[in-house]
């Protein structure tokens, strides 16, 4: 069977299904979803199925804040692979439209001051949010962190949303998947029963695998890391937490935003669980198809190396797509069984 390359890209008022390059970079470690998108220089428009005689500048169509969408696939089957916005235009040769997720919506809203005080921290996340286009994943329903005090300045929307999860340790993902926003833990853990749960896509080395780039086992430290969480109320009180273990390797984290004992108890168990986790670094490199997203659940199996097999989280997404070809590079963080 014979596969032929499609796209189907909009950007602003403008549609069109060829391109130079595009080049798309996703993952659960950063909000900040990224798109490149590299077209001719000039260009005919074609409106009501007629073409026009006059070439224009393909950089005149477009302007900062364009809404775009990118789909892409093979034999008319089309998959969205990016949704945002155009964040500048670089003018070079082919021209290059560099476009950013729904965190631009964010980095241009400025803040109003606000004082939070005891509240679970979705209610934070829905004052960031609002009067944009973004919505919450339904995975955040399960996600619940009560939030002792939090001040919101005269911040962009995105400076507020990287303060809040500095606030909370550093330990919770954030990430988009279109205009979804999802704050929380990026894996199902199958005790606190948390996390997102999408879809499986199966992976077989030397099928449809054409190579792994620096795929090497994760083996976790001898000598555990013993978290110890310290919650300082106004009053000066303080509420500990730590890890459950009795290392003396030990890592001191405090912080004047929660105080909550079990809020803390869960903190603590994240650093763990992140410092600890199995499972294999570095990243696959696949055709187009199957259809992939960061955070999705990956099987992998490996007849060479049996010890490979297992579900994964995909970390990372990274697109390539041109004449060339279409490739599809997934990275292979946490072991989730």
């Amino acid at each position: 069977m014979s596969f032929t390359l499609n796209s189907h890209i909009t950007i602003g008022l403008y549609k069109f299904k060829g391109v130079h390059d595009v080049h798309i970079k996703q993952g659960v470690h950063s909000p900040n979803n990224s798109c490149v998108i590299r077209l001719p220089i000039s260009a005919r428009l074609r409106q009501y199925n007629r073409l026009s005689t006059v070439s224009m500048s393909t950089a005149e169509a477009f302007t900062e804040g364009d809404k775009v969408l990118v789909k892409l696939g093979y034999n008319g089957n089309y998959a969205t692979e990016f949704e945002g916005f155009v964040r500048r235009i670089d003018f070079s040769t082919p021209l290059a439209i560099e476009c950013e997720g729904y965190i631009y919506q964010l980095r241009k809203k400025v803040m109003q001051p606000k004082t939070f005080v005891k509240v679970d921290y979705k209610e934070i996340l829905r004052y960031i949010i609002a009067g944009t286009d973004i919505v919450f994943s339904e995975a955040m329903s399960n996600e619940r962190l009560v939030v002792d005090k939090f001040i919101i300045r005269n911040d962009s929307g995105a400076e507020v949303l990287e303060q809040l999860k500095k606030h909370l340790t550093n330990v919770l993902q954030v990430m988009f998947h279109g205009n979804q926003l999802y704050m929380g833990v990026a894996y199902l853990d199958g005790n606190t029963k948390k996390g997102l749960v999408l879809q499986t896509v199966k992976y077989k080395m030397g099928w449809n695998v054409i190579r792994d780039q620096g795929l090497r086992k994760r083996i976790p430290p001898v000598d555990k890391v013993n978290f110890q969480i310290t919650g300082i109320k106004s009053d000066g009180t303080k509420v500990k937490a730590r890890s459950d273990n009795d290392s003396l390797n030990v890592k001191r984290i405090r912080t004047y935003c929660v105080t909550n004992q079990s809020a803390l108890d869960y903190l603590a168990k994240l650093h763990e669980c992140r410092e600890t986790y199995t499972g294999y670094e570095g990243k696959i490199v696949a055709f187009g198809i199957p259809y992939c997203q960061h955070a999705w659940r990956i099987e992998l199996s490996d007849s060479r190396y049996q010890e490979r097999a297992g579900v994964y989280l995909a970390d990372s997404v990274e697109v390539r797509y041109n004449r060339r070809g279409f490739r599809r590079i997934v990275g292979i963080g946490i072991k989730i069984s």
